[in-house]
């Protein structure tokens, strides 16, 4: 096996755009080279949509699938901007591994289930590119919790000999790859990481998120809303564990503050979810990866600047950036399809046992051919 390039695409649970990355992999050696990214904005429509059918308990048939059709054709048409914009050839281009937009994601249920929607047909007949996809089902079909995958990409990549490392991946959701040393002992949803902060802050102001959290360093903390907040079952679960928007949302914050008799301020809510996604972000780093030297932070997160802040005091670690590391932090999650595309097209199994729980390490994702 020599360096190839391959393209890899990811939608989280922030519901902001599609992210795209290039990248050169040498799946033998574990070398990635990051040429180049990008992000394309959902417009309204499209998001408004897929917010819908995240959080509507009884989804109608048309509705799903036509959305699925926008979505794909939006992610495909994203896609051959890309690669017209960097001058990319199809045949130069080995595979393009795309993630989809979860929709559901109860592995808590029986039996459990996700779901992303994203038709790989379509993205690889109307883009050209030999398309790998539906990563997540296998894991669950060997009763592991489909989620996170990105801790073996953090193994691969990012484990040091020389220093116990935590990646913090702080999209819609934040999850922690505990890396000590080589090895990768844990890795699992925290809990909420933007998705309550972007729901707060559009709920109360214009624009789409709290720039490195300047509204909530407005407000001031409320002890009893954060206690309401972490008294969620989740927190106390053991890894494997993950979760999503099906758990932490608008109408499970709203539930929560009904239970605060004295109204209040906006500001002082969004303190307090900014509180909250660093404390358990460092709660479960305390827990779990006690003898960690420096937590890695990627995903939107890092650039909330109050948010880096409270999870340094909290945590009582050194905190940077994944930019240190050699991967601008808003590319992770794409460049981490491109590398789970790598091995599935090299039928290279992925080893996730002791991080979702699955029953045997296997290789992922199912290749469509345009």
């Amino acid at each position: 096996m020599a360096k190839e390039l391959f393209l890899g695409a990811m939608s989280g649970t922030s519901l902001d755009g599609l992210d795209i990355a290039l990248c050169e992999l040498d799946i033998r050696l574990n070398t990635i080279h990051l040429i180049t990214a990008t992000t394309t904005v959902f417009p309204d429509t499209l998001r408004t949509v897929l917010y819908q059918l995240c959080h509507q308990q009884n989804v109608d048939f048309d509705f799903l699938y036509q959305t699925e059709q926008h979505y794909s054709q939006f992610c495909a048409d994203a896609t051959n901007k890309f690669l017209e914009q960097n001058k990319l050839s199809l045949k130069t281009i080995a595979a393009y591994g795309f993630h989809g937009q979860t929709i559901r994601h109860h592995p808590d249920k029986a039996p459990g289930y996700t779901l992303q929607i994203g038709d790989l047909s379509k993205i690889s007949a109307h883009t050209g590119l030999r398309t790998i996809g539906d990563f997540r089902r296998k894991d669950i079909a060997l009763g592991g919790q489909g989620a996170p995958f990105a801790p073996a990409f953090h193994q691969a990549f990012f484990a040091n000999q020389d220093e116990h490392r935590v990646i913090a991946n702080i999209g819609g959701i934040s999850n922690i790859s505990v890396l000590s040393q080589h090895e990768l002992t844990s890795g699992f949803d925290t809990g909420p990481g933007n998705a309550l902060l972007d729901y707060w802050f559009q709920k109360h102001n214009s624009g789409d998120y709290d720039e490195s959290g300047h509204w909530a360093k407005q407000g001031t903390i409320n002890a009893k809303l954060l206690t309401l907040l972490l008294e969620d079952n989740y927190f106390s679960l053991s890894p494997p564990k993950s979760t999503g928007r099906e758990l932490f949302n608008s109408e499970w914050l709203d539930q929560k503050l009904s239970l605060i008799e004295t109204p209040l301020l906006p500001q002082d809510i969004q303190a307090t979810l900014t509180e909250f996604t660093a404390y358990t972000l460092s709660d479960a780093i305390n827990r779990y990866a006690p003898k960690t030297n420096t937590i890695y932070v990627c995903g939107g997160g890092s650039h909330n600047i109050l948010l880096m802040e409270r999870l340094r005091h909290l945590s009582h670690k050194q905190v940077d950036t994944t930019e240190i590391l050699g991967i601008n932090p808003d590319w992770i999650e794409a460049a981490a399809f491109a590398w789970l595309a790598a091995n599935r097209l090299h039928n290279k199994p992925i080893k996730l046992t002791n991080i979702t729980g699955a029953s045997k390490n296997a290789v992922y994702g199912g290749i469509y051919e345009p």
